[in-house]
């Protein structure tokens, strides 16, 4: 268009210039009037106008769009119509539009047998019936366009619903819900709200929702044009927008099918859930001899390791995804079994190299240490070690206090699945605002394969006095005493300090007279299968996941007692 615009212009100019009017040439030396000019710098700008305007081209500079493309109703195929026949349907919009994956974006119910085009025509999308296609009689038609359609620069969404009715009406009730995540209680956005008119379980794998909707910042969701009938109902976190439930994708159903028969109806609160994938092995290392250690596709809270060697010991250790398991004992390769739900898987521990354990990985504590530890006066002092712990020889174990420097006798024990922990208190207890000095000499622990410490240990411990800390006594009730519960106490968002397993009582108290002055929480799981641990749901076998209140507790002062009550309404 701008080439032949631009030549047009030009020749308009040369005309007028190179002939006089008389059809003799111009005196070499002439100009070109002001006139001509005029008309030619014109013509240049209708040439340059009319090539933009042939071709969308995204504006540069100025402020983001935010605005969605607008539906021009003058110039696209009325929407709401009844007694519908089966025609092109175009949407023409007051920009340029893009096409985002309309097959998966788009979605008809009821659901079309043969796949419809979808083509883009400058600003109109055109939507085409395949011609094998046959509509029901006396049908409500609801064509969502998802997120197929946006703008050119920014990508924002037309909302677009085109309904028509093959029959005299358009059907008009009315579903609402809300969809929260199980663990939380927070609101879930974003989340496809689907109702199914086939009500297998499978529907969710095979087939696009009847209707659907998308939960707004509140959670909540509303599906109008609905016709009377029962519905599977199914939330879904649709991470891949394909509207079918994939591996790994957060999910929530209710407990019955939801009858449709009242104007408007309202779904009970939905409970989003990850299901928990069945447990996998993905990978072994041996390191070094005593230790073996196992990656999990997820936390092994429920894995069992078995062992084909009786002279062998083995202390499994848990650490998030993977499972540490160290032993003692083995003269010879052995096999260690982890029974898995497709079968057992077995790994082959060499079990070698016995001899360089002292010179490779020397027995020490785990981590660096501050100068000075200060510590509750009623908590051990607690030192991890990097190998499972047998033996300490309290001979060699030094504790004196500030104040007299007299010698102090311990109590200890040796903490954790590995028992890695060495736990010491004072047998008389630790003094408030007292100051200790503690040192493990040479050879004072022995791990499990007969090495001892080599280095002299010290520790400076301070004592910090009561008045530090505040007081909690929290009372939950009313509880199911046929049901088992899980009270977990968090210190801010992300610490549990204390877990507790409740059960055959209807009101539960707890009092933790030593608590870090900031903010608390109490987490209360009803722990339906009693296996101590929040269970999310799974739906092929239709369970629910368990119930969680979560209650923000006073701010905890020093020196100060907060009483709380933990309402158990769900």
């Amino acid at each position: 268009m701008w080439p032949t615009m631009a030549i047009f212009a030009a020749s308009m100019l040369v005309g007028p210039v190179c002939r006089k009017a008389d059809g003799g040439a111009l005196p070499k030396g002439r100009t070109m009037q002001p006139n001509t000019i005029v008309r030619f710098l014109a013509l240049l700008a209708i040439a340059w106008w009319g090539s933009r305007c042939a071709n969308p081209v995204p504006p540069t500079g100025g402020p983001r769009d935010e605005q969605p493309p607008r539906l021009d109703t003058l110039h696209s195929t009325p929407n709401y119509q009844t007694r519908f026949r089966k025609q092109p349907i175009e949407l023409t919009f007051d920009e340029w539009v893009k096409l985002n994956d309309p097959v998966n974006q788009i979605v008809v119910s009821p659901p079309l047998q043969y796949r419809p085009e979808v083509k883009l025509r400058k600003k109109t999308v055109v939507f085409r019936f395949d011609e094998r296609e046959v509509l029901k009689d006396n049908a409500t038609y609801t064509i969502n366009f998802g997120e197929a359609i946006q703008d050119l620069t920014e990508g924002n969404v037309a909302p677009v619903r085109f309904l028509f009715s093959t029959g005299p009406y358009i059907d008009s009730l009315v579903v609402t819900g809300q969809v929260v995540d199980a663990f939380s209680g927070e609101p879930a956005e974003g989340v496809r709200f689907m109702l199914y008119d086939n009500l297998a379980d499978s529907v969710v794998h095979t087939e696009r929702p009847f209707y659907f909707g998308t939960t707004d910042a509140q959670g909540r969701v509303r599906i109008e044009n609905v016709r009377a009938d029962t519905f599977r109902v199914v939330a879904l976190a649709d991470a891949n927008r394909n509207y079918f439930f994939d591996a790994g994708e957060r999910i929530a159903f209710p407990d019955t099918f939801i009858v449709v028969r009242d104007s408007l109806t309202e779904v009970p609160v939905l409970r989003l859930f990850a299901e928990e994938p069945p447990l996998r092995l993905l990978d072994d290392e041996e390191p070094h001899y005593g230790l073996v250690r196992l990656w999990f596709n997820r936390a092994p809270w429920d894995a069992r390791l078995l062992w084909d060697s009786a002279a062998v010991q083995g202390w499994p250790e848990p650490v998030g995804d993977s499972i540490r398991f160290w032993y003692a004992g083995a003269g010879a390769p052995f096999r260690l079994v982890v029974p898995l739900p497709d079968g057992p898987d077995t790994v082959q521990v060499q079990a070698a190299h016995r001899q360089r354990l002292a010179d490779d990985t020397p027995l020490q504590p785990v981590g660096r240490r501050p100068t000075v530890v200060a510590l509750p006066p009623a908590r051990p002092f607690a030192l991890e070690w990097n190998h499972p712990l047998a033996a300490l020889d309290t001979s060699r174990v030094l504790l004196l206090a500030d104040t007299t420097r007299t010698p102090r006798r311990l109590r200890y024990r040796f903490e954790g699945p590995a028992r890695r922990t060495l736990a010491l208190t004072p047998e008389d207890g630790w003094r408030e605002g007292v100051t200790y000095e503690l040192t493990l000499l040479p050879g004072a622990l022995t791990d499990v394969w007969g090495l001892t410490q080599k280095d002299t240990l010290q520790q400076t411990l301070r004592i910090r006095p009561r008045d530090e800390f505040g007081a909690l006594t929290l009372t939950v009730a009313p509880l199911d005493t046929a049901m088992h519960y899980v009270l977990q106490l968090w210190q801010g968002e992300d610490r549990l300090v204390d877990t507790h397993a409740i059960h055959a009582d209807s009101t539960w108290t707890h009092r933790w007279p030593l608590l870090e002055p900031g903010s608390w929480r109490a987490i209360l799981i009803e722990d339906r299968n009693a296996d101590g641990r929040y269970t999310p749901g799974h739906y092929a076998t239709r369970r629910q996941p368990e119930r969680v209140l979560i209650r923000p507790l006073e701010e905890v002062r020093a020196n100060w007692e907060v009483e709380a009550t933990m309402v158990v309404e769900w």
